[in-house]
Order: C-alpha cells, then structure tokens, then sequence
C-alpha cells in the first residue's frame, strides 16, 4: 500500500480518520445516553425499585390523601403548623404565642389497613 507521496500524507489522513472515527463515536454515545436519560431506550440497566414513576399510583385522591397524612405529622398540639426556631434549642417550638411546644412528629394513623405505630405510654 505504497502511494509513493512520503509519510507524511499517509500520517494526515490516518489522523483526519481517527478524528472523524472518534467523533463519530462521541456523537453516536452522546445520543444514546440522551435517549437512555429521557427513557426512550433501555441500555440493559437492571430497574431501579424506587424510581420516581413508581412513588405514586396516579390516583388524585390516594395522592391527596397521603400528601394530608404526611402534613398531619407536622402539626402541633394546638393544631398550628408554624414552628420557629430560638437560638439556643436543638428543636423548634410552636409559634403560637400561648402553646410554644417543642416539635415531635406525630405517629402515623392507621390507613389502608396497615398498623398504627403504638403510641409512647404515658408516665406517672
């Protein structure tokens, strides 16, 4: 394969064929990633359990329902949800003036079925 012009052309279209072979590459990869990314295509990655499209199970009331129990555990005794924090304490109180507890969550209501975590007995 000797063309008989000297080594030098042959070394610059062996470097334009690597560049354009490695930028194709490049560009070939990126695509696929970016479909991969967008969930177009599956590049044979075992399913991940706790993906975001598995969180909910597209019913507005089941939605709802959980998004209130979640904000019920935020509420204060005296029913308020602002909580402030002064310097110096590790938790916040209410900000209501009168009530100022300190924050606990509440233990989640029995829903669907599932048990009610027990509640702490009370000390005499």
């Amino acid at each position: 394969m000797r063309d008989g012009k000297g080594p030098g052309v042959r070394a610059r279209r062996q470097e334009r064929v690597a560049k354009m072979v490695w930028g194709t590459l490049f560009l070939v990869m990126g695509v696929l990633f970016t479909l991969h990314d967008m969930g177009r295509i599956n590049l044979g990655e075992p399913r991940n359990e706790l993906a975001a499209e598995n969180a909910v199970d597209g019913d507005e009331k089941t939605r709802w329902d959980e998004f209130k129990a979640f904000r019920g555990q935020f509420e204060c005794v005296c029913g308020r949800t602002r909580y402030q924090r002064p310097f110096g304490l590790n938790k916040p109180v209410c900000a209501h003036d009168n009530c100022e507890t300190q924050f606990a969550f509440k233990p989640l209501a029995a829903a669907g079925g599932a048990a009610a975590a027990p509640a702490p007995a009370a000390k005499a």
